[in-house]
């Protein structure tokens, strides 16, 4: 009996040793050992790759496939200027050279003299009109004209011959073109011979408020349209009486010529 005791105590003591992982048993096998269907794959340390000085490989490029085409350049919307922003515009977008704004002209000055010549039913006359400011110019020159006059049934005709000056004031345009208002005077002496042979003489005066247009065509060929209103004194002097005329009259004004 003491003897079974034995035996069963060695028994367990020698399965104890087997399980044991000092003793090398199945249980207790190392990562290192060789494996039955070969050799234990070991990782590599992060301090051995660390110490070996390799670089850790990167990923690769990427490039477009062949016959890629890039999409055009995006626009933000309510986007107005001309070129694209450089943050949107596409590759290789060449920008058109930087042209400096420069305001826009003025259209050049006319002449700022004119000659004139104006040629009514039965008057002729000239004007010399020079400029002095954008908007002023002053005008004079020679009239002459005829006229006829009537004494107890007997007709004489009157030639008659003064001057004319004044002053224009421009709205539209730059003087002497454009929409126009004029202030003139005109003295005028006139005389003649009745059919009895009774000769007479005139003075007279006029005074006139005209609106008109002057163009200037090629800068050259002037065309001047106005028309008005004017006050004229007349006064006829004969050996036995004195008759003459004043009041209020039409005044026109179409004149041709040259600027320069």
């Amino acid at each position: 009996m003491i003897a079974g005791v034995r035996r069963r105590l060695s028994m367990l003591a020698t399965l104890f040793v087997l399980l044991s992982p000092a003793s090398g048993g199945a249980g207790s096998r190392s990562k290192d050992a060789p494996d039955a269907n070969g050799p234990a794959a070991t990782a590599p340390s992060s301090s051995a790759s660390a110490t070996s000085g390799a670089p850790a490989p990167l990923p690769p490029t990427y490039a477009p496939p062949p016959g890629y085409v890039p999409p055009p350049a995006y626009v933000p919307p309510n986007y107005y200027y001309p070129y694209p922003p450089p943050q949107y515009a596409a590759p290789g977008y060449a920008y058109p050279p930087v042209v400096p704004w420069t305001p826009p002209q003025p259209p050049p000055a006319p002449p700022p003299r004119t000659v004139t010549a104006e040629i009514g039913f039965s008057s002729v006359s000239a004007e010399f009109e020079q400029s002095f400011a954008r908007s002023l110019s002053v005008f004079l020159g020679p009239t002459f004209s005829l006229g006829w006059a009537n004494k107890n049934g007997e007709r004489a005709t009157l030639y008659t011959a003064g001057g004319r000056a004044g002053l224009r004031v421009f709205f539209s345009q730059r003087a002497p073109k454009g929409t126009w208002f004029s202030l003139q005077g005109e003295l005028l002496r006139a005389w003649g011979r009745f059919d009895n042979g009774d000769r007479v003489s005139a003075n007279g005066s006029a005074y006139a408020l005209m609106f008109g247009y002057t163009w200037i065509f090629g800068s050259a060929f002037v065309l001047s349209i106005g028309g008005g209103l004017q006050y004229v004194a007349v006064d006829l002097g004969f050996p036995e009486a004195n008759l003459g005329f004043r009041g209020l009259l039409p005044a026109f004004r179409g004149a041709i010529g040259y600027a320069f």
